[in-house]
């Protein structure tokens, strides 16, 4: 019998297998790229929190393929939601990932990337929703925040939403939108972390949604905070920021709120942090 006919599972509880240590030399990095599962996995400092930032993924013949490979990231605490239909907003619960329509209704998302790249510190990817609408997508992990940048040029006038991590909502203590002092920005504190979006374009505004309950693969009902708006035919630069802290236990006080500055020179991505700055080039930016 070879290693991988072994069912473990199946082992008594006594089985020597279970009582042997973990090996100290084996440790998650905080950030690992990796080329053929196409992905960029960030751990937290604890590790209790796992990232996957995704790009260039695809599958045509499973149901909700979109939503099951193609977001712009994969939360080991706040899971990820499937939509129940494409018309309404709250049916679609559009966590991590952008939704266009040409109305208010009818929304689609990313369906297979007509390019992508996995770098160290950043995923690529290019969507064209129509064949005069391309939309390429820029996402930098900076645990626990991370930073989407979207260059948008389009010749029709679409309708945009995008959403952050979707968190419960289950009206207990504990569960509530935290009070800030931050424009165009929603933060929602929950039992199993913290969640929030701070839209950093003025054509886009930000609000904290309820999705359509039993879309999520964790919660039954969540909120989502998402940024709306409509572009007219044109050229845009988009960015934003997003929060998915497992490990902060409260955001009661204001002053524990603490906002990355964010810079965009060219193709120069300025994250600063607690006094910390990383630099980061888009290879694809033009």
């Amino acid at each position: 019998m070879g290693f991988k006919d072994i069912h473990f599972y199946a082992l008594s509880d006594d089985d020597p297998f279970w009582q042997v240590k973990e090996s100290e030399k084996l440790k998650f990095e905080p950030r690992k790229k990796q080329s053929e599962p196409r992905m960029l996995v960030v751990h937290s400092k604890t590790g209790q929190e796992v990232q996957a930032f995704t790009a260039g993924q695809h599958s045509h013949e499973h149901a909700h393929g979109e939503a099951k490979y193609e977001k712009y990231v994969y939360s080991s605490t706040f899971g990820f939601s499937t939509p129940k239909g494409s018309v309404l907003l709250k049916q679609g619960a559009f966590d991590n990932t952008l939704a266009v329509s040409e109305t208010e209704n009818f929304w689609q998302t990313a369906f297979k990337y007509e390019h992508y790249a996995i770098h160290d510190d950043y995923v690529y990817s290019d969507w064209k929703p129509w064949s005069d609408v391309e939309i390429k997508n820029y996402v930098i992990p900076q645990m626990p925040w991370h930073i989407r940048i979207h260059q948008i040029n389009t010749r029709r006038t679409i309708n945009v939403a995008e959403g952050g991590f979707a968190a419960p909502d289950y009206g207990i203590p504990g569960q509530q939108v935290l009070d800030t002092d931050v424009k165009n920005a929603v933060f929602y504190q929950t039992e199993v972390g913290i969640m929030g979006l701070v839209g950093l374009s003025e054509e886009l505004k930000v609000a904290l949604t309820e999705p359509e309950p039993n879309t999520n693969l964790y919660f039954p009902k969540t909120k989502i905070p998402l940024q709306t708006g409509v572009l007219k035919p044109g050229e845009y630069t988009l960015i934003s920021l997003y929060l998915g802290d497992r490990e902060l236990e409260s955001l009661d006080e204001r002053e524990q709120i603490v906002l990355p500055e964010i810079s965009l020179n060219g193709n120069q991505v300025s994250f600063t942090l607690d006094g910390n700055t990383t630099k980061i080039t888009l290879a694809e930016f033009r």
